[in-house]
């Protein structure tokens, strides 16, 4: 499976599940992530930084690739996603 952890999230909130949880229960099936982050309401697909909610879980998918699926981003928004992505993997 790929996850959109923006599209978990707003699942979540829209089907009243604990996100983190279903991140660690699909984690074994999961091929790929696709990061980006929004206000729980709706898929934003806004920068995610280290607050971001499913920052502390990248540590269990550091094996896999990841996408940055932020919109309208400078090239230098873009840079310091990448850069932040690698220090997670660091």
């Amino acid at each position: 499976f790929l996850i959109d952890v923006a599209h978990a999230r707003v699942s979540a909130t829209a089907l009243a599940f604990d996100a983190v949880d279903f991140m660690h229960r699909t984690e074994p099936f999961t091929e790929a992530l696709h990061l980006s982050d929004n206000d729980w309401q709706e898929d934003q697909n806004l920068p995610f930084d280290e607050n971001s909610w499913f920052w502390p879980l990248l540590d269990i998918y550091a094996d896999r690739p990841k996408v940055i699926e932020s919109y309208q981003l400078q090239d230098i928004d873009l840079l310091r996603q990448i850069t932040l992505l690698q220090s997670a993997s660091a």
